[in-house]
């Protein structure tokens, strides 16, 4: 039988050869790029921000809450009937409670950051590939923004949609971005149905709501005395 041998390369296969094997050293030295850390958001103005946004949510409640039941006003609503005085302290409770839920969620919950994923990561644009390799520093990028409009954060080193943006006091790049709240100290973003938007929107609607409640039922009793 036949043996087949390797023909012998010419010169410029030989050193195309040559060159992509280089190439392929290149990347194995270079290795898979380790993402730095994310930026520290500023947690003494968050900590300060939230506590001052809880108390005041407290507060109003015990107000509300004092005066329903403090002399003269139970006294004057005592010349209402019970149903309706029963009516008028299971809303203003169900309010105190709906508040403090709220109060919880925009706290707590998530307001729609953007998480390093794979997804989110790649590709990486290569200026910021090139500067991550040479450990140049990012801070004077702008960030990238492909044809689809969706942009890549040089802090955060992630691809964002449209209307996401990075909080320079979170430090964390938010979807539907609203705006930093300095009450609560948290990135009030969202849609209607996704984020803490709905739970900002609805302890502002909450409050006024059992202020209303409170001055008509207030008048209410007087009116009847």
């Amino acid at each position: 039988s036949l043996m087949a041998y390797d023909e012998p390369l010419s010169s410029d296969e030989e050193k195309k050869q040559l060159e992509e094997e280089e190439e392929e050293d290149d990347d194995v030295e270079a290795g898979p790029l380790v993402l730095p850390p994310l930026p520290e958001p500023d947690r003494k103005q968050q900590r300060g921000e939230a506590r001052s946004g809880a108390s005041l949510v407290v507060f109003l409640i015990a107000v509300i809450l004092g005066l329903s039941y403090a002399v003269p006003l139970n006294q004057r609503v005592g010349h209402l009937n019970r149903q309706t005085r029963r009516v008028y302290f299971v809303l203003i409770h169900l309010l105190a409670f709906g508040a403090l839920v709220c109060l919880e969620r925009i706290l707590r919950g998530d307001p729609g950051v953007v998480r390093r994923t794979e997804k989110t990561c790649s590709p990486m644009p290569d200026v910021v590939r090139d500067r991550l390799r040479e450990g140049r520093s990012l801070s004077d990028l702008r960030n990238v923004v492909d044809k689809a409009g969706d942009s890549y954060c040089v802090r955060c080193l992630v691809w964002r949609p449209p209307r996401a943006h990075h909080c320079s006091i979170c430090q964390r790049c938010v979807r539907n971005f609203d705006h930093h709240c300095g009450v609560f100290g948290r990135c009030i973003a969202g849609t209607a149905t996704s984020g803490n938007l709905p739970f900002f929107v609805a302890i502002i609607c909450i409050g006024y709501l059992a202020a209303l409640l409170f001055v008509v039922f207030f008048i209410w009793a007087v009116a009847t005395n």
